[in-house]
Parts: structure tokens; sequence; C-alpha cells
């Protein structure tokens, strides 16, 4: 046993410190699961699974209540019900209660950004934004005061109304201070103060500073100059706005030879010079940027200025006049765009309107002082593999290196200036200048002419028969690289900049090379594998097209039958540790989504974060409300969220009866799964009918308010038969009262049968010889039977008889067995209890930042005055209520068979504030 030090504890604490912070954060920006009342694009069924062999009830990780129960064991595979506390506000209960569920396997597939199986995929963008229209005009009075010959100081004034289409009239007053100081030929030092107060904007402070100095004189042989820069803006409604920090240094050396004669005896001098230069600028508060379909726009404006000034001694006083137009509307309204992932970037290279699969971080204009170009990362699908015997998460690795791009994007800008100065003093000064701009702004991929375009460009094909563009690997599997010429060929592990062989304001062409922090060239070599990337484990996928001549069985009668997703992953095989295949075959889908966001008249009603519309109208690009009559709607086509396990075969299984799929006549051992399907099941965020959720915007404009919801459409599955060589187990279900899904994308609860949920009522074990001779008649060896009630979280609108009825959430209460035909289980059963008093009603808005419950109207600590939680989603301080609120519908007491109890007391996570 090691025992650290003082120091190396204090560096241990840290590391850890900074795991569970990144942990957090990635769970924060890419959660593994989307919950809401009605199970959101995936379904609670094949989240949380356990395995059987769990024995903690505290998670050491998150510090959630666990409890896990074997129920039977069929033909080798367990199946096995676990509970997680940790119960949040829109979480649906499963198939077998809140908190609980029955889960025998799955893929789950955590989607980041663009499915990773989009080959081509259609998103399409409606998008409606009236025109913003702007006239206004200013007067203003400066002066001007040169105290000495290298001071100058100063001072300008100005006052302007203008109309605006969206907000109505507002009042613009500027305050601008200058002041700067000549150093003669050795630099200068300048200084600046904006201040701006409008009615819209609230008010802004422009603070700035700026310094250069030059080195070396007339005799000295090496001259150089040093720049600093610092900018900031402040607003009082936004904060700050932004800080740059720039700098550049510059050096020149001369030198010269003697003097020496030619051949015709006159004197001559040799020399020689050498310069060299840098600069570097930084821009703090960047948001990361993620790939979204760009609307082409048209602007206009229209400006005309009128100055005239005087001349006094060391005064120059001036008075200007100036008015201005401008027009900004959308060009398009709707578009369709090729979407790619990461498994097919190679194809999106062949579009120019493809949207790809990426994220890019400090994004920017480039321009000659900017040396990298913003940090672009792919946004690849994680999928996490549970089983009882398998386990771990896979993602998809390219065999390439290359560019990836925004979709194209045309907007195009036209400006009219017209201006007019008089100056009066010794002498009279007239001048007038009138400009048209006219700017076209496209957005695309490289060009033709970039030699980088073709050199580094993903790749479908390589220089032999065996080449993959893409290949699975387990996220933190280390394995032997099996090609390292493949790094060194686009330089190394040292980050590379592209050689610019022509830059202008209108064009710029990247040559062939690479250059490294040292100034070092590189021509891109082989950008692509030349073999093989080694693995240590077997994770290997068929596709809808290849799943019925060589997938383990067909389940095509299963999936949407559209052709147009032919190229998706329909189904994954992994290979267990002691050989045995694991084979996840049915693909669930999300077969439609629609994310929709909109302008509404008010706020809606802050309790409950809910605002009605009128269907048909405000929720389409006819929008007429608010000041911009906004719409924005984003179709999403069928992606799987899920991968059902639909059958484990051992090790030495064979499938040589001529049956597709295990069958009786196969060599080795099998488990087989067979599942129900429920089709077009719509789910719906919110759930009420003609309402949606809603974004006030700012407090203080009652015409910005925004109302969005996000609908779809997908498939459920559950589990419907197990079956092995000797042994079937049947599970028995019937509809739900509550889960109900929405008849259409305008919400409403539907409780027609057929798109019901289901529940699980009881699981029966029989020989399998027994049940096929004799059906119903059979003796069960052993069934689960299972007890409900609807008690948890209650008012809520996706049940039977809907908020007036009472109901709330599937409840499990009781779990007990029977073995053929006895039922003396029936008094000896699990119990299950929720502490009444912590069982609030549903409320949308009812919780924290951190996704735990809290009323919708709180008085914090400290404060006399309720505030909603939209306002102060903040954690509650004080330790019994909070507490309570983390204990919300959990589980409290299980009564064993036995007669034992389990009293389980929760309390919540430590929490601080970050500014007091």
């Amino acid at each position: 046993m090691r025992i650290l030090n003082k120091k190396q504890k204090e560096r241990y604490k840290r590391i850890v410190a900074a795991y569970l912070a990144i942990c957090i954060l990635f769970d924060a920006i890419y959660p593994t699961a989307a919950f809401a009342l009605t199970g959101g694009p995936s379904q609670p069924e094949v989240q949380s699974f356990e395995p059987v062999g769990t024995s903690n009830m505290v998670d050491m990780f998150s510090g959630d209540f666990n409890y896990n129960i074997p129920l039977m064991d069929v033909g080798g595979y367990p199946i096995n019900i676990a509970y997680h506390s940790g119960i949040g506000m829109d979480q649906e209960a499963s198939w077998t209660g809140l908190g609980w569920n029955i889960n025998p396997g799955v893929i789950n597939r955590n989607m980041r950004g663009i499915p990773d199986d989009f080959d081509g995929d259609i998103i399409r963008k409606d998008f409606n934004m009236k025109p913003n229209k702007t006239v206004g005009g200013s007067v203003g009075a400066g002066i001007e005061l040169a105290g000495a010959e290298k001071l100058k100081v100063g001072i300008a004034y100005s006052i302007g109304i203008k109309y605006n289409n969206y907000t109505g009239f507002g009042v613009e007053k500027s305050l601008n201070l200058s002041i700067s100081a000549s150093l003669g030929s050795n630099g200068g030092l300048s200084g600046g103060l904006g201040i701006t107060s409008s009615s819209d904007d609230g008010l802004t402070l422009q603070p700035s500073v700026s310094f250069s100095a030059k080195t070396g004189g007339k005799d000295s042989k090496a001259t150089g100059g040093l720049g600093l820069s610092v900018g900031t803006a402040y607003n009082s409604r936004g904060g700050l706005k932004a800080l740059t920090v720039s700098a550049n240094v510059s050096v020149s050396a001369n030198r010269t030879s003697d003097k020496v004669k030619d051949n015709a005896g006159d004197k001559i001098s040799g020399g020689a010079s050498h310069s060299q230069g840098g600069s570097a600028s930084f821009d703090f508060g960047q948001p990361t940027y993620s790939p979204m379909v760009q609307m082409s726009m048209k602007n206009l404006s229209i400006t005309g200025n009128f100055k005239i000034g005087f001349e006094a001694y060391t005064l120059h006083p001036n008075f200007t006049v100036g008015g201005y137009y401008s027009c900004q509307e959308l060009l398009v309204k709707s578009q369709d765009n090729p979407a790619f992932g990461y498994m097919f970037a190679h194809n999106g290279t062949k579009y120019e309107n493809a949207i790809m699969d990426f994220n890019r971080e400090k994004d920017g204009n480039f321009n000659e002082s900017t040396p990298s170009l913003p940090l672009a990362n792919f946004t690849y699908d994680m999928f996490t593999v549970a089983g009882q015997g398998v386990g771990g998460s896979y993602r998809t690795f390219r065999s390439d290196v290359g560019h990836v791009f925004d979709a194209n994007n045309y907007s195009t800008s036209d400006g009219y200036a017209i201006g007019a100065e008089v100056g009066i003093g010794n002498l009279v000064h007239v001048g007038v200048d009138f400009s048209v701009n006219n700017t076209d702004t496209r957005s695309n991929k490289w060009t033709s002419n970039n030699q980088a375009s073709s050199s580094l460009r993903h790749k479908e094909s390589g220089n032999n028969g065996l080449y993959e563009p893409f290949y699975f690997k387990e996220a933190n599997e280390k394995s032997v690289d099996s090609d390292p010429n493949y790094i060194n060929n686009i330089g190394g592990f040292e980050p590379q900049r592209f050689e610019l062989k022509q830059m202008s304001k209108f064009n710029t062409v990247a040559t062939n090379n690479f250059v490294n922090r040292y100034g070092a060239k590189q021509t891109i070599g082989n950008n692509q594998r030349s073999s093989r990337e080694k693995r240590n484990q077997v994770f290997s996928y068929l596709t809808r097209a290849e799943i019925a001549d060589f997938g383990m069985e067909n389940y095509n009668n299963l999936y949407n039958s559209s052709s147009n997703i032919n190229h998706h992953i329909a189904e994954i095989t992994n290979l267990g540790m002691d050989g045995s295949r694991y084979v996840y075959g049915i693909a669930a889908y999300n077969t439609f989504q629609k994310e929709v966001t909109f302008a509404v008249n008010g706020s809606g009603d802050p309790t409950t974060g809910l605002v009605s519309y009128s269907p048909g109208s405000d929720n389409t690009t006819g929008n007429s409300k608010g000041q911009d009559n906004f719409y924005s709607s984003t179709t999403t086509p069928p992606f799987a969220h899920s991968y059902l396990l639909t059958s484990v075969l051992s090790a030495d299984f064979v499938d040589s009866d001529g049956q597709k799929g295990p069958s009786d006549g196969d060599l080795g051992n099998y488990t087989k799964f067979r599942y129900n399907k429920v089709s077009n099941y719509n789910w719906r965020v919110p759930v009420e009918k003609n309402k949606a959720t809603a974004n006030p915007g700012l407090m203080t404009d009652d015409e910005d308010d925004k109302a969005n919801y996000l609908f779809g459409t997908k498939e459920l599955y559950f589990l419907d038969t197990i079956v092995t060589k000797n042994y079937i187990a049947i599970f028995h279900k019937s509809p739900r009262q509550d889960a109900l899904g929405v008849i259409d994308e305008n919400g409403g609860a539907n409780s027609v049968l057929a798109k019901r949920n289901l529940k699980l009522d009881s699981i029966r074990l029989f020989v399998k010889r027994d049940y096929y001779a004799n059906g119903v008649n059979a003796k069960s060896i052993k069934t689960v039977h299972f007890v409900y009630e609807y008690s948890l979280c209650k008012n809520l609108e996706n049940v039977i008889g809907g908020v007036s009825g009472g109901l709330g959430k599937l409840t499990l209460k009781e779990i007990y067995f029977t073995y053929l035909g006895s039922t003396k289980g029936r008094f000896s059963s699990y119990k299950f209890d929720y502490d009444v008093t912590k069982n609030p009603t549903y409320n949308l808005k009812g919780y924290d930042r951190w996704g735990n419950y809290k009323p919708v109207v709180t008085t914090p600590q400290g404060s006399t005055l309720p505030i909603n939680t939209t306002d102060y989603p903040y954690v509650n301080q004080d330790k019994a209520s909070a507490d309570q609120y983390s204990s919300a519908w959990t589980l409290n007491k299980i009564t064993l068979p036995s007669g034992g109890t389990i009293n389980i007391k929760y309390e919540s996570d430590d929490y601080a504030y970050v500014q007091n």
C-alpha cells in the first residue's frame, strides 16, 4: 500500500476534481437521455440497464440509491428488475413503474450533432421574419483641443431619434472622449471612452487604450517596433460583450560593409537588410458553434452626414447632422440540405450545400492577423453496449484526415452613403463624398484552386480492397498503431498550419504544404491509412440494405419500409469476452422530429411555463405576431436512438439447419428475444393542446415573446418472449392509463387503444416443449407478478381522464412469485412504499438548474419576495428543504418477503454559490 504525502494528496484531489468536472460538463452538453412526459425521441424501457450481479445499494459515483432484484433465469440468461433514484419532473415511468426497469440488453446511442449514419438525409429548414427596417437621424456637437503640439483631446456628444418597425421609436445618446499623446518618432499613447445610452439596448461602455513605441535611431543598425492595445465593451443588459487584446512586434536590421572600389576606381557601398515581425490578437468569450442551416439575406443601407467646423486658436468646435435608413429581409423562406454524419463525411464533400457533423470553437473572420483557423471537432456519436455479460462504449473513427465546411450560403448588401463637410477658419474648406458599396457574402467549401482541398479530403476508397473509410473501436481501448506513417504524413503531433500562396480581400489560396510552429515546411503526404487499424474488441454492423441477406435474422417486417434509409445501421454484433456473440438486431427509430419556435403575443403563464397559440397560423411561415413575425422550424428525418438485443449466441453456435436465425436444429446454445411493436406513437414537449413552452425574452419588452415545442413520431418496443433451447419466458402486458402520446403536432393526449403505452403485468416461465404442446394449458414453472397504482407525480395532462382524473405516473407497489400453479408466494412478496409527503404534483417549470424538484414559486434564503423558477433556477441553500426536494417521488421503504424492511433516507448533493 502506497502512502501519499500532503503534496501528492493535493495533486490527486485536483486530478479527481478535474475528471469529475469534465464528466459533469460532458453529461450536460451531450446527455445520454432526454426525458419528457412522452419519452422524447427515446423510450424509458431502453434506459437504465443494470447487471444482475449488482449488489451495491449506493452508486459510488453519483451517490444515488440503487436496488436490484433477480427475477428468474431463462436457460442461463438472467432477468432482473432494478430501481434507480434521482427522479426528475419530466422523467417518464417505464413499463415497470417510475424509477424501475427491466432491460435485458440494449445499445444506447448518444447522438451528438447529426446521426453518424446520415448519408445525404434531408434536413428541412422553414423560416420567416418580416423585413427589419430602421430610419433615424441625429444631431451632435464636438470640440477638439490641441493643448500642445504632442497632445490632443477630443470630446463629442450626439443625440438621435430613430424608428424601427420591430421596436418602434427610440432615442440614443452618445458621448465619446479621446486623448492622444505623441512621443514624436518614438511612438505614442492613446485612449478613449465611448458611452452610449439607448432606449433599446441600455447603457454601453467601450473603453480602449493603445500604446506604440519604436527602438533604435538614425545611427543604429537595428530598429524595431512594439504595439499593444486593449479594448472591451460592457452593456448594462447583456454584460461583458467583448474583450480584445492585441500585440505586435517587429525588428529590422541593416548591415553595411566597408566602402570598396570597383574596377573603374569609384567608391561603392555593399550592404544587406533583414526584417522580421509578428503579431497576435486574442478575442475572449467567443461561443462554440454547431453547423446549422443559415438562411440567405438581403441588406440595404443608405446614410447621409453633414458636418460644419470652426477654428478658434487651439479649439476646433464642430456640429453634425446625419440620417440613415436600413432594411434587412429574407431571400428564401424554405430550403432542404443533405446531412452527412461522421461515417459518411467523404460523401459530404461532394455537395456544396451539405451539413457536416462537426462543432467549431473560437469562430470568427479570417484575416492577415489571424494565424489560426477556428478549432473544428467532429461530433461523433457514442454507442453504449449493455447486456448480461457484455458492456462497453464504442465510437466511430475515420481512416483519414480531411476538412469540413459550412453549407453554402449567400447574402447581398447594397450601401449608399453621401457626406458633406464645411470648415470655416483662416480658409474655407468644402468637401462632398458619395459612395456606393455592393457586397456579396458567400460561405462555401474550399474551391478547386486550393491544393489543400484535394490533398486533405475525406476519401471513400484506398489503395487496396481492404480499406475501410471508418471503423468502430472501444472508446478507451489501447492498441498498437498499425500504420505509424499515417500520423507522420500529416505533420505528426506538432500543431500545423497551411502555407498560404495568395491572400487578398477577395481570394485566399492554400498550398499543399504544412508549416509548423518553427516555420519548417512539409508537403502533405498520404492522408489515409494504408492498412486497417487494429482493435481488440469486435463491434461490427450491417446496414438496412444488407440485413435481409446477411443478418442473423430478417426483421424487415418490424422496420419502417422507407428505402431512403437503407444506409442506416440496422444490426450490430458485439463479441463477448467468452467468445459469445451478442446480436442487437432491431433499430428502434424516431421516425420524424420537428423543432418549432415562433413569435406570440404575451409571455404566457409564468407558473406553468406555457403559452397558448393559434394552430395553423402562429406556427407557420405566415406568423403575424410579435415584433418580428418570427417562425423557425427544423425537420429531422428518421434516425435510430437504440438497438435492441435480439439474440445471444454461444461461442460454439452454428446456424446449421437452413432456417434463418437461431432455432432448435442449430448446434450450440442460444437465447432469442422477441418484441411487440407500437407504431406511429406521437410524442411532444409540451403535451398540452395548442400550447407551447413560453420564452418571455426581455422582461422590459412585451413584443419579443417566443414559444417553442418539439414534436415527433417514434416506434415503441416491448419485450414479448425470451426463447432458449429448452425454455421460453412470456411477458404479459396491457395498456397503461398514463404516458399517453399526443394526437398531432398541436398536442392533446391521445387515448386511442392501439397507440397506448404498455405495462408489464407478469412474466411466465415454461418448459418449451410443454408450452408448444399445450399452449395456454401448459404449467408455468415460475410466474412473476407485478402490482401497480398511479400515485406518483399527479396532475398529469397525458393520463386517462386528464388533470381532473387525478392519476399520476405508473407506480410499482408489489412483486410476488408463484410456482406451478401454487399461490402461496402471494403472501411473501416485495412491497414498496413512497413517502406521500414528498410527492409533489406535476409542473413543467418545477425544477432547478440541476433537474431536481423545486417549487415553481420559491422564496430564496435571505429574501422576502417570492421568485419564479424561470428567473431563479438556483438550488435553495436551505439544507432541510434541499433534502426534501431531492427525495421527491422516490422509494423510501422496501418490505422483503422474509418480513424484514429496508428504510431509505435521502439527502441532497452539496451546492454552493458561484456568486453571492
